[in-house]
């Protein structure tokens, strides 16, 4: 759970089976939840901005984080959603039947990656903003997302400086 790394904007599991293993992944109307003695997660469709108490997206542009009254939610940004489409619709040259896959592909991979992670706030214990990088534990003290990667690019350290400290005194009311 402490370590996340993604090189590519094309990883069929980026946000779903990161966290645990598949088979305690547990379909919901909404959604999927996760259910297990280290947290409670859920998956859920993506959120637009107005829904939430505070947002924040990465300088970058490819990564939402979210606060609602209850809950943290990180998702791919319509930007970034739409750089996973064009990284898999790039080669046009491709047969009848790769196009065929790749469609098929291409579904499978939106379908996944047009969701939300939710994680409850009773689940956080710290939201931080310490040299230049964003800081969320859990209870138990372990880190979220420190080393989520996407292109190269380490997601909790590419917000803009204000954005975070807004992001982090707007945490540290709701976790109070």
């Amino acid at each position: 759970m402490n370590s996340l790394r993604f090189t590519s904007l094309l990883p069929l599991v980026i946000l779903l089976f990161c966290f645990v293993p598949p088979h305690q992944l547990e379909a919901q109307h909404k959604g999927i939840t996760v259910s297990g003695h280290d947290m409670d997660l859920s998956f859920t469709e993506r959120m637009d901005h107005s829904h939430a108490f505070s947002t924040i997206t990465t300088r970058e542009g490819s990564v939402d984080l979210m606060l609602t009254e209850t809950d943290l939610l990180i998702q791919f940004s319509d930007k970034g959603l739409d750089r996973i489409n064009h990284q898999i619709n790039k080669n046009p040259g491709d047969s009848h039947f790769a196009a065929v896959i790749k469609s098929m592909v291409s579904s499978g991979v939106q379908t996944l990656l047009d969701r939300a992670m939710i994680i409850p706030l009773y689940e956080i214990s710290e939201i931080s903003y310490r040299d230049g990088t964003l800081i969320i534990r859990n209870r138990d003290g372990e880190k979220f997302f420190d080393d989520l990667d996407v292109e190269g690019t380490y997601v909790m350290k590419d917000f803009n400086h204000q954005d975070a400290m807004q992001f982090v005194a707007d945490a540290e009311r709701l976790l109070d």
